[in-house]
């Protein structure tokens, strides 16, 4: 239905938002002070726009059949499209008292063993966000033990939730191996659920543009710089920055480099003459160079990474398991035949 749709934009605006205030506070870092404030105004109409969202979407969920049905996983009725993975979303907006009442109506209507780890997913939310880590890390593991490989974002979600959980506990290791696991799927958890990194800083470039870079990193609103954690290396690959980041356990996860001031090699290794009517080359001082070199490793450790499969890909909107949306008619049937063998 109409209402359906619209609650279901509303909460994917919100999601957009909140990635898209993120990448804004990083930009801030490395931007001048009349770019910042322009940052900062901006984030208040943001704030304005995310709160009529918000109430939409508590009106479209006034009716409690559709509410219950958006929390029962690939079930129609509810708010849709919604993956599983933005699901989450719904504690911040609805508040978690209301979804842990829904969830226990969810648990009622629902027979099929297979979807307790979704809502076990959801139950650590709920602990976290009530500052009960201990509950939130138990449930949070326990839902990765048991949910489909296949859901792939929802799997990051999670392990960012007891990683954070894991740090607030001051269970250094295991938090930032989750963290780590999180990354590994789906960088972008971290942006989305506004996550600081505890990470080492090596910077292996010297002058100024060594030292203007390493402090635009630690004005960077994502890591926290200290003597563990992960890994940020700065260093140069043939003439260009290169920005690294690394897992604790040494393995690296992304690597960024703006242009680099020369032409590339052409595939005979020989690097080729000018082109034909050349365009003129913009020289960078070290303050620009060190803000193009801070802003592409931001954006390459915070990106998806490019080499999820088709499976993975068709698990950003659900149709992994449900191809469409008669199929998932169809597992609403399902259910509603079993609902009535069972009573």
């Amino acid at each position: 239905s109409k209402e359906q749709t619209l609650g279901a934009h509303a909460l994917l605006r919100l999601a957009m938002r909140r990635t898209h205030a993120a990448v804004e506070a990083e930009r801030g870092s490395w931007s001048g002070s009349k770019e910042r404030i322009s940052i900062q105004l901006a984030d208040l109409e943001l704030d304005l726009a995310g709160w009529a969202d918000e109430e939409r979407i508590r009106a479209v969920l006034g009716d409690d059949q559709r509410l219950v049905r958006t929390f029962r996983m690939y079930v129609a009725g509810g708010v849709e499209p919604v993956p599983t993975w933005l699901v989450g979303d719904l504690i911040d907006v609805l508040g978690a008292g209301v979804v842990e009442v829904v969830l226990e109506m969810v648990r009622k209507a629902e027979k099929l063993e297979a979807m307790e780890p979704y809502y076990v997913a959801l139950d650590a939310e709920i602990a976290l966000h009530r500052g009960n880590e201990v509950e939130a890390l138990r449930l949070a593991k326990q839902a990765l033990d048991e949910l489909p490989e296949f859901e792939v974002l929802l799997r990051a979600r999670v392990a960012a939730v007891a990683g954070e959980a894991a740090l607030e506990l001051e269970q250094f290791d295991e938090g930032l191996e989750l963290l780590a696991t999180a990354m590994q799927s789906d960088a972008g958890v971290i942006r989305r659920r506004g996550l600081v990194l505890p990470a080492t800083l090596a910077v292996d470039v010297g002058g100024e543009l060594g030292e203007r870079i390493r402090e635009l990193l630690l004005a960077s609103p994502r890591f926290e710089f200290a003597d563990r954690g992960f890994e940020v290396r700065v260093g140069k690959q043939g003439d260009a920055i290169e920005i690294c980041l690394a897992a604790p356990d040494g393995s690296q996860l992304s690597c960024a480099q703006p242009l680099s001031a020369k032409p590339a090699p052409g595939p005979d290794g020989l690097t080729p003459g000018p082109a034909p009517s050349p365009k003129p080359e913009i020289e960078l001082d070290d303050e620009q160079l060190a803000a193009l070199a801070v802003e592409a490793f931001h954006q390459r450790a915070f990106a998806m990474p490019v080499g999820l499969s088709n499976i993975d890909l068709g698990s950003l909107d659900g149709t992994a398991t449900l191809s469409d949306e008669a199929a998932r008619e169809q597992m609403q049937g399902l259910l509603d035949k079993l609902d009535a063998d069972l009573d």
